[in-house]
C-alpha cells in the first residue's frame, strides 16, 4: 500500500483504481438488533429557540442542503450519508457516545468561545441486523467495549489464516488522522463510496477521531435508514456552555416526544 502522502497525490478514478487492484481484508460483523446497541445523532442548532419538528430533520441530511465541493470522512460531495455514534449497554459508554456526536460538530469544544451551543440529539436503534466493515487498528489496545469485541475477531481470523494480512495501516492513518483542511478526507470519501459499492454492507464503522478513539463513529447507507433499518426512539435539546478555559457544560433543556405515525416531534421544556 502508498503511504498516505502517495495517496493524495491520486485523482479520485485513480483511487478507485487502485483500491480495485489491492483489496484489503477488515473485520466484518452484523450489529444484532438483539444486543441493543444504539446510534446518536447531534444536529445543530442556530440558536436556543431553532426547533426541528420533523424525524427526517434528525436524520441525514439531503443532497440538496450538502454544500459543493466539500469531501466527509465517508462521503463524497453531495453524497448523503447517516452519521452517528455506536454504543451499547454499558453506562459509560452513552456518555462517551453523547459527547462523542457534540465534539464531532462543535466548535465551543475545540475553540475558546463565549458563545453557548444548542443541539437536539437523536437516538436511534436498529430495527434490523447491521451488516458492518470495522475499521480501525487491531495492533492497538481497544478503548471501548465495541472495538475491544472486533479486536477478538481480528485476533481469531489471524489465527485462522496466519499467512494472511486483515486491515491496511496507512487506511487505518487515513481514517484515524486530525484533517487540517476539508480535501484531507478525500481518501477516506473515495475509499468509503468503494467499499459500499462494492460489498453488501451498510454501514461503515471507525474510531472517532475528535475524542481520542475512545467514541465509535458509523457512516449508514442512506437506503438502509429509508428503509426502516434504524427509527428514532428518543430526542433531547442541549445547551452548550464554556465553563471557564478548558471546561464545557452541556444541560438538556428540551425533552422530545416522538410520534412514528406522523413523522413528527413535539417538545417539553423542563
Amino acid at each position: 500500500m502508498m503511504n498516505i502522502d502517495a495517496l493524495c497525490r491520486l485523482s479520485d478514478i485513480q483511487l478507485y483504481q487502485f483500491f480495485s487492484e489491492y483489496p484489503i481484508k477488515w473485520v466484518s460483523c452484523f450489529i444484532p438488533v438483539e444486543k441493543q446497541e444504539h446510534i446518536v445523532r447531534c444536529t445543530k442548532l442556530k440558536d436556543e429557540n431553532g426547533e426541528v419538528f420533523s424525524i427526517s430533520r434528525l436524520s441525514y441530511c439531503p443532497s440538496p442542503l450538502l454544500a459543493d465541493n466539500v469531501y466527509n470522512r465517508c462521503s463524497l460531495p453531495k453524497q448523503e450519508m447517516f452519521y452517528g455514534t455506536l454504543y451499547g449497554e454499558e453506562d459509560d459508554e452513552i456518555q462517551h457516545a453523547l459527547i462523542t456526536s457534540v465534539f464531532e460538530v462543535s466548535n465551543l469544544c475545540h475553540e475558546t468561545s463565549e458563545e453557548d451551543e444548542f443541539y437536539l440529539s437523536g437516538i436511534w436503534r436498529a430495527t434490523r441486523d447491521i451488516t458492518t466493515i470495522i475499521i480501525f487498528d487491531n495492533n492497538q489496545p481497544a478503548k471501548n467495549t465495541f472495538f475491544n469485541r472486533a479486536k477478538q475477531r481480528a485476533e481469531i481470523f489471524l489465527a485462522e489464516h496466519p499467512n494472511e494480512d486483515l486491515g491496511d495501516m496507512t487506511l487505518v492513518e487515513a481514517f484515524s488522522r486530525d484533517v487540517k483542511e476539508n480535501i484531507d478526507y478525500r481518501i477516506t470519501a473515495v475509499y468509503s463510496d468503494f467499499l459500499f459499492k462494492r460489498f453488501p454492507i451498510d454501514a461503515i464503522v471507525y474510531p472517532s477521531v475528535r475524542t481520542g478513539k475512545v467514541g465509535t463513529c458509523i457512516a449508514i447507507r442512506p437506503s438502509f435508514v429509508d428503509s426502516g433499518g434504524i427509527e428514532l426512539v428518543s430526542t433531547s435539546k442541549y445547551r452548550l456552555y464554556s465553563e471557564g478555559e478548558k471546561s464545557v457544560r452541556g444541560v438538556i433543556c428540551q425533552h422530545g416526544s416522538i410520534d412514528m405515525q406522523a413523522g413528527k416531534i413535539n417538545y417539553v421544556k423542563i
